[in-house]
């Protein structure tokens, strides 16, 4: 009778789900949100620019972080031939201007010569190493954006056109620049930032994306570039707190245009 009550307690008794965490997460597979198109007739006013999200401004760290970086998202992609066709070598996004992959990637190899010692001989010798492309080295993303006033809404709309991871551009071991590495049409990469998660500095429960992040705006940038006879950035006229306010100047001259369209 004792044996029979106790396999009848082990039956019951099973082992405990393992969950990391209070509660079970479900991963899904999230949906992009289409933005609705703006048509030509009704784009009563529209501005292109090109902002810097700078990587080492506090409020853009999550970009950065280990188990989220957004570079490798993207790398990921490009290594998986995923934005072949949908990659430019600048913002100006014609025929002209496309790359492949393979191109970008070979662009990204760099070799360093580095002295040994011979462990049979014992003398020293030179040798080639091949440099893997360091995650680390991207340092912002730009983005070139149109301002459009649609006459349908009634309002200032913005739309992200394209991107770029920007790294620093180095002679003898001194920063003398930044460069994009390459430029992606966003449109279409939406679907693939729409699922890369992001380490969200709120809340662990609410699940961030990239495209979210793009979408809701949610970083701190500065405009570097819009639209000019001469096709300057602003760093080609304007240095330190000047470059600042120009790009504050810009940023309201767009805002301005928008109240001034209901002054009655």
């Amino acid at each position: 009778m004792t044996c029979l009550l106790t396999g009848s307690l082990s039956a019951q008794v099973q082992s405990p789900e393992i969950i990391d965490g209070a509660f079970r997460r479900v991963e899904k597979t999230r949906r992009t949100n289409d933005l609705y198109m703006v048509r030509q007739p009704d784009a009563m006013f529209s501005w292109s620019i090109i902002r810097l999200i700078d990587l080492n401004q506090k409020p853009n760290f999550f970009f950065t972080y280990p188990r989220s970086m957004f570079i490798n998202y993207l790398m990921g992609s490009l290594k998986g031939g995923e934005l072949e066709g949908y990659i430019y070598k600048t913002e100006d996004l014609i025929p002209e201007n496309a790359i492949t992959s393979d191109a970008i990637l070979k662009s990204l190899e760099s070799y360093d010569t580095v002295i040994t010692m011979d462990p049979v001989s014992y003398e020293m010798v030179q040798k080639v190493e091949k440099k893997e492309f360091n995650p680390n080295d991207v340092i912002g993303i730009r983005l070139k954006e149109e301002w459009v006033f649609d006459r349908r809404t009634g309002g200032l709309d913005v739309r992200i056109v394209a991107l770029a991871p920007v790294t620093n551009i180095k002679s003898e071991g001194r920063v003398v620049g930044q460069t994009a590495m390459f430029w992606v049409y966003y449109p279409y990469i939406r679907p693939v930032l729409s699922n890369s998660e992001v380490f969200n500095w709120r809340s662990e429960s609410e699940k961030l994306t990239y495209d979210e992040v793009f979408i809701r705006r949610m970083f701190t940038s500065n405009i570097i570039k819009e639209p000019n006879v001469k096709d300057l950035r602003v760093e080609d006229y304007a240095k330190g707190r000047d470059a600042f306010y120009e790009s504050e100047r810009i940023k309201n001259k767009l805002l301005d245009f928008e109240q001034s369209l209901w002054q009655y």
